[in-house]
Formats: C-alpha cells, sequence, structure tokens
C-alpha cells in the first residue's frame, strides 16, 4: 500500500491554517502544504470559545500563555443570556461544574430538591465561576479548584485577525509551505479519488491525502467529489449573520452576551480594545437594513462598522471523509453559533483524524468508522443548539415551537430528565453532562422527581450542607485576584 507522505490543506482562513499547523505539529513524517484558495472566511470577527482551548491549542504546538500574550486574548468564563425564556429572563450559564457530588450523586439532583422545597436560590450561587464573574474576580488559565469544591474550567475571547496573524507565524516556524494561489480545477481519477489540483497559474500539484478547509462552498469534497449537503434550514431557521465593531467603552467582560431580540438573537463579546456584536436571524424576520437598526438599538446609538452580513446553511456533509479527501470546518459542517463554533468543530475534527490516522492508504473500514463516530458528535452539537432554540420563548420566530421537530435522541434525553433529573450521555456527546444540566434548570426546565438517595437526607441536612458549600465558594473566591490583572 502507498504510504502517505504528503498532505494538502485547501483552505484561506483561521481553520485551514489551525488545521495545517496541527496536522504538521503531529505528523512530523509527512509534508504539509497549505494552498491558500480564494474561499469565504467564516465571516467570524472573534472566537468565543470553548472551555477545551488550551488542549486543542496544545495539539498544534502552541502554548496557551505565549499566544494570549501576543494576541490580546481575554478570558471567557460562560454565556450570559437575556430574555431567552421570555421577557425579563436572565440566566448565567458559566463553564465548570455547578456543585459538588453529595452521597455519589450529581450536585444538581440536589437543587432540584431544594427547589421543590422552596429552598433554592439560584443555579449560579453554586459555580465558582459564576462567582468569581459577579464578583469582577479573574481565574488564572491553569486554575484548578481545592478538593471539595467545584471545579472550574476556563476558555478565551480573541480577535480572529489577531488570530490568524499569530498562526502564520507559527507556521512558519514549523515550517509548512504556503502556496498563495487559488484552485481553478480538481482532477479526478478513475476511481473518484483526487488526482490532482491545478492552480490559477495553471501549476498541478499532488498529493496522497486533501484536506478540503474551503469554507461552505466545500470545492474538494462537495463541488469536485459530489458529496452531497444535508441541510437542517427546516428546524434551525437562522441563515444571516451581521456583525458590528464598536470601540471599547465598558470593561473587559468575561461572558458572551446573549440577547433575544424581536425576531433574532444578539451576541455581544468584548475584548480589549472593541466589542463584536453578531446579530443572528432570518431573511425573512430582518432586511440587512432593519438588522442593522437592531443592532444600533442595542449598543444605545453609539457609532459602530459594520460588515457585510454573512449567510449561514446550518447542515452537514453526507460524509466528511471520502477516499482521499476530508473535509473540516464549514466544508464538512455549519450550525448557527451558540457554544460550538466553526472553529472549535473543526479542532474536534482534526483531533479525531489524528487518532484515525493511517500510516498507508486508508482502507474503507477506517474511512467508514471515522465517518460513523463523526456524524454522531455531530448530531450530539446539533442537539445542543437544537435545544437552546426549544429553550426560547415560544412567541419568538425562530423557536422550536413542536418537540416532534427534535431528534429522537433528545428527545428521549428531555423526557428522562423531566422524569428522574438524571441525563443521558451518548456516545460522542461532546458537551459536558453539567453543561446540560445548568442550561435545562437555569431555563426553568424542573424534572418531576429527584434522585431517592437525596431523598434519603433530613431537609435540615441537606440545606446546612448546601449553605456552607456557597460560602466556602465565597470564600475562596473573595481571594482571587481582579479580572483585569489576570491577563
Amino acid at each position: 500500500m502507498q504510504k502517505i507522505k504528503k498532505i494538502i490543506v485547501v483552505g484561506a482562513d483561521e481553520i485551514a491554517l489551525l488545521v495545517a499547523a496541527t496536522l504538521s505539529f503531529n505528523l512530523r513524517h509527512v509534508e504539509i502544504v497549505l494552498v491558500d484558495s480564494k474561499n469565504k472566511s467564516t465571516g467570524a470577527l472573534v472566537e468565543s470559545s470553548m472551555e477545551n482551548v488550551g488542549a486543542f491549542f496544545s495539539l498544534a504546538g502552541i502554548d496557551i500563555k505565549h499566544f494570549v500574550a501576543n494576541t490580546g486574548a481575554t478570558l471567557k468564563l460562560g454565556n450570559q443570556f437575556h430574555n431567552w425564556a421570555g421577557a425579563g429572563h436572565q440566566f448565567t450559564h458559566c463553564f465548570g461544574d455547578y456543585g459538588v457530588a453529595f452521597g455519589g450523586v450529581e450536585f444538581h439532583q440536589t437543587i432540584i430538591r431544594l427547589m421543590k422545597e422552596g429552598a433554592y436560590k439560584n443555579i449560579a450561587d453554586y459555580s465558582l465561576v459564576a462567582e468569581a464573574v459577579k464578583s469582577g474576580k479573574g481565574l488564572p488559565l491553569l486554575y484548578r479548584a481545592e478538593e471539595g469544591l467545584p471545579q472550574v474550567a476556563v476558555g478565551l475571547h480573541f480577535a480572529i485577525p489577531a488570530f490568524v496573524q499569530y498562526l502564520v507565524s507559527h507556521l512558519q516556524r514549523l515550517g509548512v509551505k504556503r502556496i498563495a494561489e487559488g484552485i481553478v480545477n480538481v482532477n479526478l481519477a478513475d476511481d473518484g479519488r483526487i488526482a490532482s489540483l491545478v492552480t490559477d497559474s495553471g501549476q498541478e500539484i499532488t498529493a496522497d491525502f486533501y484536506v478540503d478547509c474551503s469554507g461552505s462552498s466545500s470545492q474538494l469534497l462537495g463541488e469536485a467529489m459530489g458529496v452531497d449537503y444535508i441541510g437542517w434550514q427546516d428546524v434551525l431557521r437562522v441563515n444571516r449573520k451581521l456583525c458590528a465593531v464598536e470601540s471599547a467603552t465598558t470593561a473587559i467582560n468575561s461572558l458572551a452576551d446573549i440577547t433575544a431580540t424581536d425576531k433574532g438573537w444578539l451576541k455581544r463579546t468584548r475584548l480589549r480594545d472593541f466589542t463584536v456584536a453578531e446579530l443572528f436571524y432570518h431573511s425573512d424576520d430582518y432586511t440587512d437594513k432593519q438588522a442593522q437598526a437592531e443592532i444600533e438599538l442595542h449598543l444605545c446609538g453609539k457609532q459602530v462598522n459594520y460588515f457585510k452580513s454573512t449567510q449561514i446553511i446550518p447542515g452537514k456533509r453526507a460524509r466528511f471523509w471520502e477516499k482521499n479527501c476530508l473535509a473540516i470546518g464549514e466544508s464538512a459542517v455549519s450550525a448557527a453559533q451558540f457554544s460550538h463554533s466553526p472553529l472549535f468543530m473543526a479542532q474536534a475534527a482534526v483531533t479525531r483524524f489524528l487518532d484515525y490516522f493511517p500510516a498507508n492508504e486508508p482502507v474503507p473500514e477506517l474511512i467508514d468508522e471515522y465517518n460513523r463516530i463523526a456524524h454522531s458528535e455531530t448530531d450530539r452539537i446539533y442537539d445542543y443548539h437544537c435545544l437552546h432554540y426549544w429553550l426560547l420563548d415560544n412567541a419568538h420566530p425562530l423557536a422550536i415551537k413542536e418537540e416532534k421537530l427534535l431528534t429522537p435522541e433528545l428527545r428521549h434525553k428531555l423526557d428522562v430528565f423531566r422524569a428522574s433529573g438524571r441525563l443521558v450521555k451518548y456516545e460522542s456527546d461532546n458537551v459536558e453532562s453539567s453543561q446540560w444540566q445548568s442550561l435545562l434548570l437555569g431555563m426553568n426546565v424542573w424534572p418531576e422527581r429527584y434522585d431517592p438517595i437525596i431523598g434519603n437526607l433530613s431537609s435540615a441536612q441537606l440545606h446546612q450542607t448546601s449553605e456552607l458549600l456557597i460560602e466556602r465558594i465565597r470564600q475562596v473566591v473573595s481571594a482571587l485576584p481582579p479580572q483585569e490583572y489576570i491577563l
């Protein structure tokens, strides 16, 4: 069998750069070539990362502290929802754990009982991260809570242009060859494999394997190899995003603000020098001019710079890996963002590819298994996105109003949770259970009953234990430095 000696990555945005860096850092015996095709970018100006960004960066040979120092990145500790479950509703959805398992039972079961006994206050009271946010305190990137306290998790906010500049320098250090040309033709062999690529200048380039990071057009896997795209538009109605930038006029915020507007939802991410506002909506509900007016309304008339509205087509490829081509990023999957940005999903895909990487020509069984796991993971991320729209006020035009539109897996997860407070964990579900639990409880989805083990405790014992935990969290947070001194 032919040994894989050369991989071509096609794409020019931050996803293509990160994929090329990750492959180069881990596959030292393989030549990595980046072809900067003229693909559309992800349309992102800012990354609001998940909490595992440090692990992903290390896989690409990037030191997280060096990255922060050279890009102006700031902490991200979660999302704050406004008006999501109805007018006036507010919920802080932080990274990390809520409470500590008690008697071998997850802490959210204690919260359920406290609510039923009228002693429940706010789920955020049991999060060290949420208390740090409320108190204006910072959590170091590698902070680990002491035993007996809820564990924390830290992500990052950073500007995509600064990230791209950083990655370009990193690729140079890794010795990755870059060809700054677009792809005008993809030549296929008789068996359907990619045989070669032809660039703008007429140069024909070949490799043993190809990674398609060309964006939503999917120039290799979609257009050339004919792999179908499965749309989610009937359920996830968002199809446009409008970005605006305003000068920073408030302190750095470690939370991304997510606000339900009349017909869409607005995400605001505050960095050191500016704030990025992203309005997600459907073109039937807002014209671009109306979308601009909506952003202005929420920015209180501050002067902003507008950027062209970006089209969103939620969905996924029928196969992510076909013969000698793998699609990563929006070439493979696209979903309206809550927690899983295109960058996060690309990092997960390249991590899985490295785990499955064949030393020689890939066999069909390996490709099928990769696609099976990738689809399972993608479907669970889709469920998590659908849950947000199902939790949205039912009168909102973007809300999923009928539970039958949810996948059978998500309906089963909700049924089990509402009946018992237990959370079903599926294969390749990369959303932490604590995030599912806290989102459901924070959005007022309360189970009918709690774990019987918690029921064996006296009310006095349970209330005393929960109050002591709250007090200990406050004491620990009070000793942390102010947020501005962390980064």
